[in-house]
């Protein structure tokens, strides 16, 4: 029997744990904990990433959130899956404790903001490369927050590489979808875009390009030109030709 491919975290024990770890996070009463990650950057030298720091008000609220932290990581550190999700690699070796993949989660997407920059002046006369400094931080000011919001993601509905590959688009259905969604979001005054529109149809952008966007009579249709008779004749576009 071919073993069916998971398209979810649909693992029962798994799901539960998310889901009550989310639960007990969003009824935190406690002081807000920040977690912090610094990255240093000399020129000439390789990054030198600092570990995570957490930073919290009363040693109280530090504890509460080291707990949440170390329940997280524990669930993905027995999830390869989650793990690749998240864009982080689960085989890289035993310096991922629970609380720290649990951290590495919460930060991966993080922007990194310039925090610090230094230079350094050398005495006239001395061939020294000048050297430049700049620090950079991502940061979670809530920690916990951050935690019920990723379980959340977790919990979502993510269809695999072969799921989607097996998803095949309608030309015509996307094209007559198109132009009612069109019509309608104009009958409500507004002038959507064409990502707009692939938005609300649930398609991508290329894929609303690629059979609608870079036909000229989707042009036609929004400068209204298009005859409806044209339209009717068929539901499928490639057979109508351009003008």
């Amino acid at each position: 029997m071919a073993k069916k491919t998971v398209d979810r975290c649909d693992d029962a024990p798994r799901r539960k744990r998310l889901e009550a770890l989310r639960d007990d996070c969003r009824r935190h009463k406690r002081g807000a904990v920040a977690l912090a990650q610094r990255r240093r950057e000399v020129r000439g030298q390789d990054p030198e990433l600092e570990r995570p720091i957490l930073a919290a008000r009363t040693d109280d609220d530090e504890h509460d959130a080291k707990a949440f932290l170390d329940q997280l990581g524990e669930v993905l550190a027995e999830a390869p899956d989650l793990l690749e999700r998240l864009g982080i690699e689960s085989d890289r070796g035993g310096w991922r404790r629970s609380r720290r993949i649990a951290m590495e989660a919460l930060l991966r997407s993080r922007t990194w903001r310039k925090v610090i920059e230094t230079g350094a002046t050398f005495l006239e006369g001395e061939e020294v490369p000048e050297v430049l400094c700049v620090t950079f931080e991502r940061r979670s000011p809530d920690l916990v927050a951050s935690i019920a919001e990723l379980c959340d993601e977790l919990l979502e509905v993510k269809p695999s590489a072969e799921a989607r590959k097996r998803e095949r688009v309608n030309p015509g259905a996307l094209w007559h979808d198109a132009v009612k969604t069109l019509k309608l979001m104009r009958q409500a005054g507004q002038d959507p875009s064409d990502h707009e529109i692939a938005k609300a149809l649930g398609v991508s952008k290329a894929t609303f390009s690629r059979h609608v966007g870079s036909k000229s009579l989707w042009t036609d249709e929004r400068a209204g030109t298009l005859a409806s008779a044209k339209r009717q004749a068929s539901r499928n576009p490639e057979t109508w030709g351009d003008r």
